[in-house]
Formats: structure tokens, C-alpha cells, sequence
């Protein structure tokens, strides 16, 4: 029971977390966020989370043994003691709320009750009496005699002398007699019976080195003994770079190991970006106990410069090459989680900064190439963004091992193989492109826990992976293993191949372990093993390493071949299609229907490809298989259809494993369209092109372009309108026939050019159509000026000369800065304008025409990242620009940016003024979460303030709402100089730096689109000047009832308007500054346009009177009516009434709308009191 109750408690705590924070991991990418300590931290309650399920195991094992020894209890008490540690470390500093602040303190005293219910199981377990002397002895295993100690039951043992042995370095005490599982923590563990702690002793030389950070001055005499890993071996110049002799084994003491010795300077370290490189193969860093957390690895810089982590760019902790093995350590980056270190308090070290960006861990040696035949038994690895993506090994055995990562992080290399391993996903894209060609990521027996931090439930396992058959990459294989946390649905990658085939078998999802179906909408793309086909990956009980890892060279890091093993020792774990010729078209007797198809499993000897068996749909294809090769040619019946057919072809191998191929046959073309009537009609707002096909039955795909031209026949006007169809039919529009009329098209004809096509027939002549009649201005009543931009024209144009319409203004360079393309993640499967990466340099705008005061811009867009980061990198941004001026490319606006303090979860958002070249914050910056997909900006100047107001309809993620990070923004500045108000500019524009690029394909997209941004449509009102020598007088009514703004001659006088109304509030006059410090003279002659802004007078009430009055009725029941009499400030009287039900003789306090009155009645007609309780 007592078992029960340690756990059951300190589940409570971590559920009490849950319940007030909302989070239990990290966040998601590529950035910093608020200085460390600023908040609740969040990485302290992940910490807390992973002791605990630690202890729980621990607990778990002792009540399945219902017994104990000196070691499991030593054990449980150095877990409890982490725990404690954590849940002491919990802070709430300035700008924590109420609910974090509670949340903290149930969360510490839930923790010292489950402590102290984990001591009394082990008592239970022991049965240590609480008084009794208990005995301590020191077996040194034949070194130098060490003093016994009598000591009290749960007290700690004093640190007796190190003993000495000839030939041999003293290393610690230890529980267990084989020296191996728990060494003594003098600090944490406490006697609970007598008991004997044994001595562990090492012997050194040039290739056994013992690293050990409390080594005595006289070990430390030994060359082969060292406290730090820089005085392990030789140390290169700039101290980056340590030289073993090939097979050195390293034994770990447990401790603190630091790769760089800056770790507690700040500033900018400088290259490599590797803390410490470990030069020399078949290398082996041992811990010396079972606990993985005993000894730690580390650094703890990561990108973003001196403001940011301490390091440009990517900073991996430490560096290593071929044959690297390492057991029973923790390899990890703590540039953004704190350092709590149980066993030596004196180790722990503060995070540099509260964010979940960059905390790259393990990579190559510097100067090296991709290491090959890494093992890693019992090791952990905990980082964030990148972790371990720069190691790409070309085989790696990961054994019982645990990672912590957000994306882009692992699966990277050749093979790399997973067993009973768990990782904690704080984003859902641990990889970039999964293993490289040919190679294969394999999970065995594994737990994956995800993003609790995260609106999205979805993991992607690679963003994008290319290329099918023999060079595939992004290939997985995944064998009894679980998703579990958030994770609600689990996809092979961004974009699915069709044809890209992984292997599964008995995989789950969720608590109740429901069998997992990957990628359900390409259900084709994961292919169950059973039976024999299973033996390449699991024999028996067991799981076939060695078939994974043997290369060509028979590596066998788990000892597992012999001869029995022989038969699963070359057995395809990939297997997949090269297709050529997908696209058949079945009218051709040419290679374009010729389809070849060939087997490619791997290892490419592991099968006779000549014995795969074909199964296609005969009634769509023929078939020929070559009988040496296995390889089969397609080709394609006619298809009358009339649309493309899509089928399979499955390719099996003789023990069951299958892999296939998707095609697509092209019906017989049809005759061109034949085109008839056409022509164009104005109406309000709207030119409608018209025109009739010969076959009505088959699909227009015809193509239509729009221009402004300044007469009936004309040809060399400005090009309006444009479809984005492109060639390789990855879009193809409906035809452009309506046409959206604004100013700029009064005066000028509009001409149509229309080439005629059907889906599937070649194209006609093009025609051409114009108006009867230029458009007038009674043609055009809408003002503003909108688009969605999916017909759009735009080009590169001259910025001193180009108005009325859209246009690039190119500074330098030849990229576009925006096209048309398909979305992925935030934007998934959504068609729009995205950004593209080299438009850094060039403005996306519209000059206007004329002279205008105010104005608004409004944008609908979407961000591919859905976390809140914006772009693709720190620097990234996108300017919005209003009153802009392209010709001079001056202006105001708004900046929107990724930095290393806006953090993984939010950008940074500032109003600028844009001179040239130039940019001035016109206000201070502020980081919020609304940049994200489905959002809303909008930039206005209304007089001399110019103001910014946005919002999203995507969900705060879990740790934007621990951070309390608002999604909405309203920022203003007002301009006391008068130069924005005498800005006479209507122009706009956006300009974008993001370093993803639009894309047609989807298949291909994912890498590409997921770091843009998507525009979906804009809407500009600007107010245009007079001619005349007019102004326009605006009303603010902050909140009232709306006055219609007045046109003034120059020099006039606003008529004073009729005073507006707001509830609650009493008139106070109109007043000429938006600070309302100058009231407004309506005598005053009127010289520019100007806004007028009322100022209010809360009204409050006097004095309030109650009174109360009773109506008989039948029976026993009466009603009473209480009245409230209020005398308010404005010198009016309101009234507020209540009608209760009472029985004779009531008395009780009613509420009568905000008051509280206590009414007294007697019989039933009369009242004795009648107040207002205060």
C-alpha cells in the first residue's frame, strides 16, 4: 500500500502542474525567448516529470520484489533526492500569475508529502528500527583497511579516506559487491541496515583512462587519471579538439563534465561550433554506475549570438568519430535548461536563457567525415532544436537509451537502429530528411511521448524526404513500438510518397495502446510483416540487430550472430520501386507509354530480385517481365475515359515483403475547343467575360488574360490579370472570365485574351476580346482596393513611374520575392501567394495616384510554422507598408520579426518609419503570439497616429498560454511633429525576408514551404484628398455613437455635429488631439484634413435610495417590488425595479440589479425595513 500511495502521490504533483500550467514539456524550433528566471519555467516541470517516471520504475521494481538491498533502496533514496531537488527549484518570480504562483506551492508541499511516503516504503521494505545502532563496513577488496561506522538508522555515513591499492585507482564505494550498479551518494543516501559498501578500483594505462572530477591530488599524478575531459588526453591549441589513442576506453566517475571551459562566461564563443571534438576511433566513455544521470557530458551555448545562446549558428555540445561507444551517460545541452545536479548541488548551473531553441548535443568530430559503427548502450541524450541531426552516422546502435529533442533533430545518416529506447518529442518533426539514401531508420520495442506542449497532435517523422527506389531516402521501419502523450495521429513525412514503402508491425498509439495506422491516406505506404517477412527485423522474441547493422564488414555490437543465426543474417529490411515513365499516355505506342519498373531492395544481395512477383490490373496495363532481371515494362491500354485513371503495381519478394508503384494513364486526347460569342460585359464593379464551347461535356481549361488598354484595338496595354496555372498541371484554375473593377480601370478599355483548351486536348488560337465602351467612374462604386492575388499580374517595374497596380520594385538581385504555390503545416494543402527566399531585397507594392490623408491597410494570411516562431530563422521579418511612397520607398508601417528574445512560441512587433535604405522604430518592440496561420493585421493612419491591430483564429499553444502571451496586438504611435498627418502618399506595400520558397509541387513542397508565409487576400481604404482646396474633418468617438466625417472648405469652420452618446458616459466635448489635452474651438478655421476626438465623463451615481411596496395576493403569497431611485452625475434620475414572490411575514436580502437590499415585512401589506446592505 505504501508503494501505491508514493506513487499515487507523486503523480498528483505532476497532475497539479498540468492542471495550473497547462505544459509539461517544451516548445517547438529555432529561437530564444525571456532571460532566464523571468517566469514560472517551464523546462523545471519536464525535469520533474522525467525523475518521476523514473522514480515510479524504480518504485514499480521494488514492489514486484517486495523486497529490498543496500542497492535498490541507495537507488530509490538518489531518485527521491532528484525529485526533491526539482520540486525545491520550482520558482515563481516577477510576472508570475496568481494560478502559476499556486500551482507552485501545492506543487512543493504535494512533493514532501510523496517524499516522505517513499521514505516510509523503504522503511516498510527494510524494516530498519528507528533507534537501532546499524553497522557500516568497507570491503576495499584487498586495498588499505577503512574504519567501520556505527550509525543510526536513516542517518548518512561520513566520507571515510580513500583507500589505496598498488597498481590500481581508487574510484568510490559501492553498493552491490561486483562495484557496478550504485555507487554511494554521501550526500542523499541515508542507512536503512547494516550493511557493507565495496570498493571499486580501476586500473589505468594509455588506453583504460579514468575521468574523474573528485580525483585526489595524488591520483591525479598518474598521466591516465583526469578530472576534466581537457587534461584526458592531448589537447589541441585552441582547446577544441582532444586526441585519444585508437581504442582508448574512458571510465566515467559520476560528475560533472564540461566539453567547453567557457561555460560560465558570457559572450561569443568562437569556432568550431563544437564544444569539445573527440579525435580517435573505437573510442568508449563508460559510466561507472547504472544510473545514466550520474555522469553528465556537456555544454551549454547554442545559436543567437551574445543575445542570444553564445554561439553564431549551430553549437553541438560534443564531437566524435568512428567506433564511438559509450554506456551509462548523459550527453546534453544546457544552454536552455537548467543543470540540477543532485548528487554535487555545487554543479548545478542556470539555463542562459527560458526558451526551447538550438540545444544541439552530439555531431561528428570536427574535421571528420560521417563516423561509422556507433553504440550507445543506456545513454542519454537531452537537447532541443537539432540535437544530434549534424552526427548522420553510417550505422549507429541506440540500446536502451532516452532522448529529449524538439525537430530537425535525429533520424539522420545511413542505418540507425532504435531498441527499447524512449523519446520525448517537444516538436513533431524530430527529422529533417530522415536517413539518407539507401539507408533506413529502425525503431524496435521503442515509446515515443509527444508535444504536450503543442496545439498540434500530429508527428510528421520526416519534413521531407525525395527520390524513390534504390536512392530513397527518409525510409523508416517500425516495430513494437508505442506513441503516446498528445500524439494523436502519426504521419512518415510532410508530403507522402505514394510510392515510398516503410515496414510495420505491431505498432500502437495512445494509453490503450490502440493499433497505429501511419499515413492512413496513402494506407499503401506502410506494409505489414508477419511471418517470415518479420524475420529481418525480429526473430522470435528477439530483434535481428545484426541483419541491420552487419554492412560489409560483419559489425555485430550485440554479440548476436553465430551459426544458428546464420539464416536471418541477410534479409532485405528495405524494399522499394524504381519507377520510370509514371505518367503513361495511353494513346502513345511511344516511350511516353512505357512505364519500367525495377525491384530494389537493400542490401541489394540479400535476394534474387529475378523471383518478384507482379500483380497489376490487366485490364488497364500490359506487362513484360524480364526473367533475368525481375524488371517489368508497362505499357498502357486505351483510356476512353476521358480523365486520367491511377493503379498500382505491386511488386513481391519471395518471403513476403512487398513494395509498388503508383501510375497515372492519360485518356485519349480530345479535339481542340471551338469558341463562339464571345464577349465582355461592364456591370458595377465587375467586367464579365462570356463565350460558349463545342463540347460542353468536357472540362475548360482554357487560359485568360486581362489588360488595360487606352482604345478599342490597342494592344500595348498594362497587363491586369493573369491565371497561375502551371505547366506541369500541378495547378490548374478555373478560367478567369470575371474581372474586379477599381478606379485605376476609369477611362481605359479592357481587353481579353483567351486561349481556348480542354483538360485534355491541345490549345486553340488564342482570341481576342475587348469592351464596347471604356469604364466610367458610375462603373466603379467600390473604393477600395482589394485582392486576393490568385489572378493577380505582377512584374518588375520601374518604382519612380509604375501606379495603379501591383508591381516589384527590385533593389538588387533577380528573385521574385512571392509566387503562387501549395502550402504545407499551417498552410497545408492551402493555394495562395507565398513568400520566396531571395525577395529580401525587393518590395512588393502599389503606388497611387493623387493625394490622400488617411488610410488602411487590411491582410489576411496564414504562417506555414504554427507555433507562433513566424519564419524560418532568427533575423527573418516582413514589412507592411502604408502612406508609402514608392518612388522614394518612404513611408510608415509595420515590422514583423523573428528574433533570439521573441523565442520559439512568438515574434517581435514594431512600428517603423522606412527613409530609403532606412528604418526608425517609431515604438517600442513587443512579442506576442499572433503571427500564426489563419490571422489578421491590420495598419492604419488615422491622422497623426498611425496604429496596428491584429489577431489570429489559430489557438494559443499550451506554452504561449503558460507564457502568457497575448495573440492580439494594438499598438499605436502618434506623431507630435505633424509629419505623418502631412503625409499626402497612398501607396502600400509588403516586403518579406523568410528562407522558404513557394512551391506547385506538394510532394515536393515540404521542405520549401514550411518556412513561409502565405498572403490570402488585402484590402486598402484611403481617404483621397480633394482637388479642390477641401479638407476632411474626421469624429473619433472613442467608443461612441458615430458622427459622419464633413468636407470643409479651406479656411471654413466645422459645423459642430450633434453631441454623440455612449452608455455610462456623459459628453465632454470634442477635442483636437488624441490625448484629449486640447479642446477644440469651433470658431477655428479649418487648413488640413484633421480628426476631432470626444472625450467622456464616466457617469457615477449620487446617491441611491431603495424603497419596497407589497401586493396581496390569494393565499399566503405575496409580491413585492423593491425600487432602486439613483440621482446620477449628469443630473438625471434612474429607476430600477425587482418583483419577488414572498410568503406573510418575509424577511431576506434581494439583489436588485448591482445592489443588495435587506426588506423586513410584516402580514401582508407592510414594511418594516428597507435598506441597501453594503
Amino acid at each position: 500500500m505504501v508503494v501505491k500511495r508514493a506513487v499515487s502521490m507523486l503523480i498528483g504533483v505532476l497532475l497539479v502542474l498540468n492542471m495550473f500550467l497547462g505544459i509539461a514539456f517544451a516548445a517547438e524550433d529555432d529561437d530564444a525567448a525571456s532571460p532566464a528566471g523571468t517566469r514560472v519555467e517551464t523546462e523545471k516541470f519536464t525535469q520533474l516529470e522525467t525523475a518521476k517516471m523514473e522514480l515510479q520504475n524504480k518504485v514499480t521494481t521494488l514492489e514486484k520484489a517486495k523486497s529490498a538491498n543496500a542497492t535498490t533502496v541507495a537507488q530509490l533514496q538518489s531518485k527521491l533526492a532528484a525529485v526533491k531537488a526539482l520540486a525545491d527549484g520550482l520558482e515563481t518570480a516577477q510576472g508570475a500569475s496568481a494560478e502559476e504562483i499556486v500551482a507552485v506551492q501545492a506543487a512543493r508541499e504535494e512533493a514532501s508529502t510523496a517524499l516522505e511516503a517513499a521514505n516510509d516504503l523503504i522503511g516498510n521494505l527494510t524494516g530498519a528500527a528507528s533507534e537501532e545502532d546499524l553497522l557500516v563496513t568497507f570491503d576495499t577488496a584487498g586495498g588499505s583497511a577503512v574504519e567501520p561506522q556505527r550509525v543510526s538508522a536513516g542517518d548518512a555515513i561520513e566520507v571515510p579516506e580513500r583507500p589505496k591499492k598498488d597498481g590500481l585507482v581508487f574510484v568510490g564505494w559501492y553498493t552491490d559487491e561486483a562495484a557496478s550498479v550504485h555507487m554511494w551518494d554521501f550526500l542523499n543516501n541515508t542507512v536503512v541496515r547494516s550493511m557493507t559498501l565495496y570498493a571499486k578500483w580501476i586500473k589505468v594505462d594509455e588506453k583504460h583512462r579514468l575521468l574523474n572530477a573528485y580525483a585526489s591530488a595524488e591520483e591525479l599524478e598518474s598521466p591516465y587519471v583526469a578530472k576534466t575531459l581537457q587534461t584526458l588526453g592531448t589537447l589541441s591549441e585552441n582547446k577544441r579538439e582532444l586526441t585519444l589513442p585508437e581504442g582508448t576506453t574512458v571510465y566515467i566517475v559520476p560528475g560533472v563534465y564540461w566539453t567547453d571551459e567557457t561555460y560560465k562566461e558570457g559572450g561569443v564563443i568562437g569556432g568550431p561550433n563544437i564544444g569539445l571534438s573527440i579525435l580517435g576511433e573505437n573510442i568508449s566513455f563508460l559510466g561507472l554506475t547504472e544510473d545514466a544521470t550520474d555522469a553528465i557530458i556537456c555544454g551549454n551555448r547554442g545559436e543567437g549570438g551574445e543575445n542570444g545562446l553564445g554561439a553564431n549558428g549551430s553549437w553541438y555540445s560534443l564531437g566524435i568519430s568512428s567506433g564511438f561507444h559509450s554506456e551509462n551517460i548523459t550527453i546534453a545541452n544546457y544552454a536552455q535548461e537548467d543543470l540540477v545536479y543532485p548528487r554535487d548541488p555545487s554543479q548545478n548551473i542556470k539555463k542562459r536563457l527560458d526558451s526551447k531553441n538550438h540545444a544541439e548535443v552530439l555531431t561528428r568530430a570536427n574535421g571528420t567525415g560521417a563516423p561509422d559503427k556507433l553504440y550507445f548502450e543506456n545513454t542519454r541524450f537531452v537537447g532541443y532544436l537539432n540535437m544530434m541531426v549534424g552526427l548522420a552516422p553510417t550505422r549507429a546502435y541506440f540500446l536502451d537509451s532516452f532522448f529529449q529533442l524538439t525537430d530537425d533533430s535525429i533520424f539522420s545518416g545511413g542505418v540507425n537502429v532504435y531498441e527499447n529506447c524512449t523519446f520525448h518529442f517537444f516538436g513533431n518533426h524530430p527529422s529533417v530528411n530522415g536517413a539518407d539514401n539507401g539507408g533506413v531508420n529502425v525503431l524496435l520495442g521503442s515509446k515515443i511521448i509527444g508535444m504536450p506542449q503543442m496545439t498540434s497532435t500530429d508527428v510528421y517523422l520526416a519534413k521531407q524526404s525525395n527520390a524513390i527506389g534504390p536512392n530513397a531516402n527518409g525510409i523508416f521501419a517500425l516495430i513494437d513500438t508505442q506513441f503516446t502523450g498528445r500524439i494523436e495521429s502519426v504521419e512518415w513525412e510532410n508530403v507522402v510518397r505514394e510510392d515510398a514503402r516503410h515496414f510495420v508491425s505491431n505498432n500502437t498509439i495512445g494509453e490503450g495502446k490502440t493499433p497505429l495506422v501511419i499515413s492512413p491516406s496513402q494506407p499503401q505506404t506502410s506494409v505489414t510483416l508477419t511471418g517470415d517477412a518479420l524475420n529481418a527485423f525480429k526473430v522470435g522474441e528477439e530483434y535481428n540487430v545484426y541483419n541491420l547493422l552487419k554492412g560489409n564488414d560483419g559489425w555485430d555490437p550485440k554479440g548476436q550472430f553465430n551459426a544458428e543465426w546464420e539464416p536471418y543474417a541477410n534479409l532485405p529490411y528495405r524494399f522499394l520501386v524504381d519507377a520510370k515513365g509514371k505518367t503513361m499516355y495511353s494513346d502513345k505506342a511511344d516511350s511516353t507509354n512505357r512505364a519500367v519498373l525495377t525491384p530494389a531492395p537493400a542490401p541489394a544481395d540479400s535476394v534474387d530480385v529475378k523471383n518478384t512477383v507482379w500483380s497489376y490490373d490487366t485490364n488497364l496495363l500490359n506487362g513484360t517481365v524480364d526473367a533475368a532481371t525481375g524488371v517489368i515494362t508497362l505499357t498502357a491500354k486505351p483510356n476512353n475515359t476521358g480523365a486520367i485513371v491511377k493503379t498500382i503495381v505491386t511488386g513481391t519478394l519471395p518471403s513476403g515483403i512487398s513494395a509498388g508503384a503508383t501510375l497515372y494513364i492519360r485518356p485519349t486526347p480530345v479535339p481542340a475547343p471551338v469558341v463562339t460569342g464571345p464577349a465582355i460585359d461592364i456591370s458595377e464593379n465587375l467586367a464579365t467575360l462570356s463565350y460558349t464551347l463545342d463540347q460542353l461535356g468536357y472540362k475548360d481549361t482554357s487560359v485568360i488574360e486581362w489588360y488595360r488598354e487606352t482604345g478599342p484595338d490597342t494592344t500595348n496595354g498594362v497587363h491586369i490579370g493573369t491565371m497561375h496555372n502551371d505547366a506541369n498541371e500541378f495547378f490548374i484554375d478555373e478560367p478567369y472570365k470575371n474581372y474586379s473593377l477599381n478606379k485605376y480601370d476609369v477611362g481605359y478599355y479592357l481587353r481579353a485574351v483567351i486561349k481556348p483548351k480542354y483538360e485534355f486536348s491541345s490549345a486553340s488560337a488564342p482570341i481576342t476580346v475587348y469592351t464596347k465602351r471604356p469604364v466610367t467612374a458610375k462603373d466603379v462604386t467600390e473604393t477600395s482596393l482589394y485582392t486576393d492575388f490568385k489572378n493577380l499580374y505582377f512584374t518588375n517595374e520601374d518604382n519612380t513611374t509604375t501606379k495603379g497596380r501591383w508591381f516589384f520594385d527590385r533593389v538588387s538581385g533577380t528573385a521574385v520575392p512571392w509566387g503562387w504555390g501549395i502550402g504545407t503545416n499551417g498552410t497545408d494543402k492551402i493555394w495562395g501567394l507565398q513568400n520566396n527566399s531571395g525577395g529580401t531585397n525587393t518590395r512588393f507594392v502599389f503606388g497611387q495616384t493623387g493625394s490622400y490623408r488617411d488610410m488602411s491597410l487590411n491582410l489576411n494570411y496564414s504562417s506555414s510554422k504554427v507555433e507562433g516562431q513566424g519564419f524560418g530563422g532568427n533575423g527573418h521579418f516582413m514589412d507592411i507598408y502604408v502612406k508609402y511612397d514608392p518612388a522614394t520607398r518612404t513611408g510608415y508601417g509595420l515590422r514583423v520579426e523573428r528574433t533570439a528574445a521573441g523565442g520559439s512560441n512568438a515574434t517581435i512587433w514594431t512600428l517603423y518609419k522606412y527613409d530609403g535604405t532606412n528604418q526608425i522604430p517609431l515604438s517600442e518592440p513587443i512579442r506576442t503570439a499572433a503571427f500564426m496561420p489563419k490571422s489578421t493585421i491590420t495598419v492604419s493612419v488615422t491622422g497623426s497616429t498611425l496604429r496596428v491591430q491584429a489577431s489570429t483564429l489559430s489557438e494559443k499553444t499550451p506554452l504561449q498560454t503558460q507564457q502568457n502571451l497575448p495573440n492580439s496586438v494594438d499598438i499605436s504611435w502618434t506623431d507630435e511633429t505633424g509629419a505623418l498627418g502631412d503625409n499626402l502618399f497612398g501607396g502600400f506595400g509588403i516586403r518579406i525576408n523568410n528562407s522558404g520558397n513557394s512551391s506547385y509541387d506538394y510532394a515536393g513542397s515540404g521542405m520549401t514551404t514550411n518556412n513561409t508565409v502565405m498572403l490570402h487576400n488585402v484590402r486598402v481604404d484611403a481617404s483621397e484628398r480633394s482637388t479642390k482646396n477641401d479638407n476632411i474633418v474626421t469624429f473619433d468617438t472613442n467608443g461612441g455613437s458615430e458622427i459622419a466625417s464633413l468636407v470643409v472648405a479651406e479656411g471654413g469652420k466645422i459645423e459642430q455635429p450633434e453631441d454623440p452618446t455612449k452608455a455610462g458616459f456623459m459628453f465632454d466635448g470634442w477635442f483636437s488631439d488624441a490625448k484629449l489635452e486640447t479642446p477644440w474651438n469651433f470658431d477655428m478655421p479649418v487648413t488640413t484634413d484633421m480628426t476631432l476626438y470626444a472625450k467622456w465623463k464616466e457617469i457615477v451615481v449620487l446617491k441611491a435610495t431603495p424603497s419596497a411596496s407589497v401586493e396581496k395576493l390569494s393565499g399566503n403569497k405575496n409580491n413585492l417590488t423593491i425600487k432602486i431611485s439613483e440621482e446620477l452625475s449628469d443630473g438625471n434620475t434612474n429607476v430600477i425595479s425587482e418583483t419577488f414572490s414572498i410568503s406573510n411575514n418575509a424577511a431576506g436580502t434581494y439583489k436588485v440589479g448591482t445592489y443588495q437590499v435587506y426588506v423586513d415585512t410584516k402580514g401582508n401589506t407592510q414594511i418594516r425595513e428597507c435598506y441597501i446592505v453594503e
